[in-house]
């Protein structure tokens, strides 16, 4: 039941809910994403209507506009590929907690502004869960939520309600926290997303920015003039997540 497991951690760590929540480690630290900027409430609504990710040459369906829509919970390793074309979908390890690996499948294993990681449900072996980690995807979930998209987007989205997340700089860091009773608690889709540091200017990240084992908020005065961005997401197959 290893992959089962790793399942309900990971979404139990990235899960809308309070800051008591046990965090999961994460499998590895994505690439740098650009330097973002304070972005207003429309950022984030051009990310949810941003161009849908060019289907490739040899699939046979067009891909859909969102994450959300390209794997059903029903799919085996055969209609993925006839669906999708039989090279852009293949049987790999893929990452979990802790360093280990699972077997699972990979789709686009070779273009990282696609590629999907696939974890299996242990007793069907279907998919349950799939995970965005290349900081050059261009994949997007129904949610609005996509690589670089700030913290200061997300405020914006969330009412101007402070959210919550745990500190950089080691194993269970940029993981929110809390929606602090604003719009997106219990709204997002299932699945989680993760937060990195930006690139700062000149690679040179100021002194106390949210860094360690503590619990910081969007109104912290350097995460607000360097906001952090989405550098990991995931869409749970079981439906949107329910408020606790």
């Amino acid at each position: 039941m290893r992959s089962n497991a790793f399942r309900l951690h990971f979404l139990a760590a990235f899960a809308v809910t309070t800051a008591a929540c046990t965090p999961a480690k994460l499998p590895q630290e994505p690439a740098k994403p650009e330097q973002p900027t304070v972005a207003q409430p429309a950022a984030v609504v051009a990310s949810a209507n941003a161009a849908p990710v060019a289907t490739p040459a040899n699939a046979q369906q067009a891909l859909p506009d969102t994450l959300d829509a390209l794997v059903h919970k029903d799919d085996t390793l055969a209609s993925l590929r006839q669906r999708l074309g039989a090279k852009n979908v293949v049987e790999d390890q893929v990452p979990g907690a802790e360093g280990e690996d699972f077997p699972g499948w990979v789709l686009f294993p070779d273009d990282p502004t696609r590629r999907v990681y696939v974890y299996l449900d242990d007793s069907t072996r279907r998919p349950d869960l799939l995970r965005i980690l290349d900081s050059e995807s261009q994949w997007r979930r129904s949610d609005g939520i996509a690589m670089r998209v700030t913290l200061a987007e997300l405020v914006a989205r969330n009412d101007g309600k402070p959210i919550k997340f745990s500190g950089f700089g080691w194993d269970y860091g940029g993981q929110i926290q809390g929606w602090g009773g604003g719009k997106l608690e219990g709204k997002l889709v299932a699945g989680g997303l993760g937060l990195c540091p930006p690139e700062f200017p000149g690679d040179n990240e100021p002194a106390n920015y949210p860094t360690g084992e503590e619990t910081y908020s969007s109104t912290n005065a350097l995460a607000k003039k360097y906001p952090p961005v989405v550098c990991e997401f995931g869409v749970g197959l079981d439906g949107p997540t329910k408020k606790p």
